[in-house]
């Protein structure tokens, strides 16, 4: 998941890191009032939204020199392209996309995890599925 959100393996390793050590040294305040994976869940996704603010990484790829430079031919071109596009999204539609396509998750699995309302994840996933589609569309 961290991965997903972060597109750098050795940033999520670092931030899934930091997000075990924190999670273990709160685990005697955890009162179990979510489920163990949502907690740990909100803690990694924490994590990333410190990440992406100490960066400052709004905008982590310019696709059209990617795209231009490389030219996509095969298939692990295409799912790199695809992560990145995914990774330059705005952080709440990356989250969704993340959930929904990464970790095959349920519409209400996210919700719950996200502690939002069902409506609010299908919005997102749309508006995520819109940009991404302008994003991946060659020119």
């Amino acid at each position: 998941m961290v991965y997903g959100m972060i597109g750098n393996y050795d940033d999520a390793s670092d931030i899934t890191q930091d997000a075990l050590f924190l999670a273990y040294k709160a685990f005697p305040k955890f009162r179990g009032e979510a489920g163990i994976y949502t907690w740990l869940y909100r803690i990694a996704k924490n994590e990333c939204r410190k990440h992406f603010y100490k960066k400052k990484l709004h905008t982590i790829l310019s696709l059209r020199v990617e795209i231009h430079n490389s030219g996509i031919d095969n298939d692990i071109d295409s799912k790199l392209r695809v992560r990145k596009a995914v990774a330059s999204l705005p952080f709440e539609y990356r989250e969704s996309i993340t959930l929904k396509y990464f970790n095959s998750m349920s519409y209400q699995e996210i919700a719950d995890t996200l502690q939002v309302p069902i409506g609010t994840v299908r919005s997102r996933l749309a508006r995520g599925r819109a940009v991404l589609e302008k994003k991946l569309k060659v020119r």
